[in-house]
């Protein structure tokens, strides 16, 4: 039931098959690359270790892998924590529901919170079952009662037998949902008599020879719990003391945004007071330490316990670690280190400030970043005004995020110029969040994420804490001059002091054609707009795609097919034909087709019309 993280170096030639890590019973796929490459994974080992051993090897591998640098480390599992919850990996909590998506393709492998014991082997990304194998999951969602699930599950390979599917409420006593056969996925209810309950257990068992890639819970929760994403950070202990006792309680979720602190418990295992130093840092792949947190120094009594809290801020996206140390003196009495990842979506490093009020906080940055709802604002010393440089005739955007610190109502935003000029040049747009439930990528992760832009022409309320970036777009006048232009962005709201920023416009000597001369082709298909947007008759699914093929117009987008209600036909109108027969036998349309039949073994047979 421990957990470990084995590392490696390591290098190949050949092709075919794949390098294989890890245990015997928890198997990692790689494949090796020509230039020494470093792999890394966690795992955690079955109960019973009969049988067990560590391997580094090769599957149907035609050349040769070399490893090196081969380190094997017990780590400890840190769950993101907020009150009496607690969530990792693949565990999210929106509107009262709770969701769990094994994590099983993840650098965590086969360990995930609610894995509670397993006999079935694992591979890369999925359970690997034999006769008599099972894997049980176990349910506790904080203080809350469950009162409806659903499991879902999928056989990615399939040879024999059947995968059970039970359910419990103690991890003794089980109940079937039901069995599930063959390369496929199936959604198991858990019935009424084990609800509501504070906890449920469910365990996958097999009668035969299958694999498992996908296992999944949905629970709808009798109490009200806080919207909550789960994560879990793999804590190494480098460097320990017999003079203290050090418990990491919590790292928070490890992504920028306000009011994030690492907490732990620190105990004098001595008979002397200890004056100890608290340092944090985020070092990147390449070695560069950045501190995350002032130093903090404190005194021990003699076996004194004490919680200590730091607080930290991170701005970059990308792969980290994190480094924490209590020192004395020059010597480390205790360091422990967290690989982490911050995906793009969160990055913090890039906008820059205008202002701050009692209301709120006012950047700005370029079109091209996705604000994510949590990241804190640029710092003051980033303070630059709201820039937009363009040609005449060109569209350009920039955001503009309002940040405020207590909710707000009734939010509005106006561009207002004394200049007839830019008086009808701007629309404002609300830049609106879609909640991913499901990673498709590598850059991507479960959270809030900017994407349609609605427009702003009603007052909006907005969240304390969280960026609402207002979408600015511009499309300078053709007749308008060369040189610097000026408007102004009023924001206000109710209860909150008006504010006024200036908009600085440079407009190029030079004006964009107003026919395309570059040649683009998008693809644009009616029916996943008629789904999105749930458009039941022909008027509406017509009227909405003349708007989507007006902004692809106004972004000088061409589709591939432009027409597709009215498609382009081809009528050949042709009864003359030298050669061949017209008949009426079944033909594929209309009412004839042309017979062609070749008897001459010497030649072709042709027929063709004027």
């Amino acid at each position: 039931g421990a957990v470990y993280r084995l590392s490696f170096y390591a290098k190949g030639t050949g092709s075919g098959g794949c390098g294989i890590s890890g245990l015997n019973v928890a198997n990692f796929d790689f494949q090796p690359s020509e230039q020494w490459a470093f792999h890394s994974f966690v795992f955690v080992t079955p109960r019973h270790l009969d049988g067990v051993f560590l391997r580094l090897g090769q599957w149907t591998r035609q050349g040769t892998i070399w490893f090196d640098e081969v380190t094997l480390i017990e780590v400890h599992p840190l769950p993101q924590e907020r009150d009496a919850l607690s969530l990792g990996d693949g565990e999210s909590l929106r509107d009262n529901q709770y969701r769990f998506a094994a994590p099983l393709a993840t650098k965590g492998t086969n360990y995930s919170r609610p894995l509670l014991e397993a006999t079935a082997r694992f591979n890369s990304d999925r359970w690997s079952f034999d006769p008599g194998a099972y894997v049980i999951y176990k349910h506790q969602i904080g203080p809350a009662r469950i009162e409806e699930a659903r499991v879902a599950i999928q056989i990615n390979h399939y040879l024999s037998g059947a995968c059970l599917v039970e359910a419990g409420t103690d991890g003794q006593q089980w109940q079937s949902l039901g069995q599930l056969e063959g390369q496929k996925d199936q959604t198991f209810v858990l019935p009424a008599e084990l609800l509501p309950a504070p906890v449920l257990y469910v365990r996958l068992s097999s009668t035969g020879s299958l694999q498992i890639d996908r296992y999944g819970f949905e629970a709808r929760l009798q109490e009200t719990l806080p919207d909550m994403k789960g994560s879990t950070f793999f804590l190494q202990s480098d460097t320990e003391s017999d003079q203290l006792e050090v418990t990491i309680r919590s790292l928070d979720d490890l992504l920028p945004g306000d009011h994030k602190k690492l907490r732990c418990t620190v105990q004098n295992k001595t008979d002397k007071t200890l004056t100890l130093l608290a340092e944090l840092a985020a070092r990147t792949a390449g070695g560069t330490s950045q501190p995350m947190a002032a130093p903090f120094s404190f005194p021990l009594d003699s076996q004194q316990k004490q919680e200590i809290s730091l607080p930290y801020t991170l701005r970059g996206a990308g792969e980290f670690t994190l480094d924490f140390a209590l020192r004395r003196g020059p010597e480390v009495l205790y360091q422990a280190s967290v690989p982490f990842r911050v995906p793009s979506l969160y990055d913090g490093s890039y906008g820059y400030f205008l202002q701050e009020n009692e209301s709120l906080q006012l950047w700005w940055c370029e079109s091209t970043y996705k604000v994510s709802r949590q990241r804190p604002a640029p710092a003051p010393q980033s303070r630059k005004p709201v820039q937009i440089a363009a040609a005449r005739g060109e569209y350009e955007p920039v955001q503009i995020v309002l940040r405020p610190k207590e909710n707000l109502e009734g939010v509005q935003l106006a561009v207002v110029s004394e200049d007839p000029l830019w008086q009808d040049a701007f629309q404002l747009s609300q830049v609106y969040y879609h909640y991913v439930h499901h990673v498709t990528d590598a850059l991507g992760c479960v959270g809030w994420w900017p994407d349609a832009l609605p427009a702003w022409n009603e007052p909006l309320n907005l969240s304390g804490g969280e960026n609402q970036p207002g979408w600015l777009l511009v499309k300078v006048p053709r007749d308008c001059p060369a040189g610097d232009h000026q408007v102004q962005l009023k924001i206000q709201g109710r209860g909150m002091e008006p504010v006024t920023l200036p908009v600085q416009i440079h407009v190029y000597d030079f004006e964009m054609p107003a026919r395309p001369h570059i040649v683009s082709a998008f693809g644009l298909d009616a029916g996943p707009i008629n789904q999105y947007h749930n458009l039941q008759t022909a008027e509406e699914q017509r009227q909405v795609w003349d708007l989507y093929l007006q902004s692809f117009r106004e972004h000088r987008l061409t589709p591939y097919n432009f027409a597709p209600y009215d498609p382009i036909g081809v009528k050949f109108d042709c009864t003359i034909w030298e050669g061949g027969q017209i008949v009426s036998d079944d033909p594929a349309g209309g009412r004839s087709c042309l017979k062609l039949i070749d008897e001459n073994p010497s030649r072709n047979v042709d027929c063709s019309t004027s």
